[in-house]
């Protein structure tokens, strides 16, 4: 079963992308620990075209347990200097941390949700967009002037307006035994 599914174009190659997205998943929000995994595709990929430099990453799970999947980090753990370079992780910029009392960087996922780390390995002037398992979409506009917006889309309307191209099968058909 399909939990959420996240398109985006990564500003600093799909191969760091997934490593930050993949451990921040792992590690802090603990999928493989609970039976959630996260599958990747590029524009490489012959069906399921996506437009040039995005990739897209689902959640998904068997058996997973229900009760603990989250998108969010409830960890109040520090990262530690292997979290921030072999994770790649210092390339989340220094707007991605809060600062302590004393005014220097905290390094934690603490409430940390996975759309934020998805932005902010996102490029400018790019969007991300996630899909739920049903029939919503978010959808945020990364910009390089501005801070980006989130936009909450009810893809129902979209579905039911858009016009089906003409070349396609519009007769059911269910393979034999």
């Amino acid at each position: 079963m399909m939990l959420a599914s996240y398109i985006f174009k990564p500003k600093h190659g799909i191969e760091i992308a997934t490593k930050i997205i993949t451990r921040f998943c792992d590690e802090f929000v603990c999928y493989q620990d609970e039976g959630f995994y996260v599958h990747w595709r590029n524009s490489t990929f012959k069906s399921h075209k996506l437009p040039e430099g995005y990739v897209e990453f689902w959640i998904e799970t068997e058996n997973g347990n229900m009760d603990a999947f989250t998108e969010t980090c409830y960890s109040d753990g520090t990262l530690t200097a292997h979290d921030l370079t072999d994770s790649f992780f210092a390339l989340l910029d220094d707007n991605f941390w809060e600062d302590d009392p004393e005014g220097n960087k905290l390094y934690s996922f603490y409430e940390c949700e996975l759309a934020e780390v998805v932005s902010a390995v996102s490029a400018e002037n790019s969007r991300v967009i996630s899909f739920d398992g049903g029939r919503n979409a978010w959808v945020y506009e990364k910009h390089t002037t501005t801070d980006g917006r989130y936009h909450h889309v009810d893809m129902l309307e979209h579905v039911l307006t858009q016009p089906l191209p003409d070349n396609s099968n519009r007769q059911l058909t269910l393979p034999l035994a």
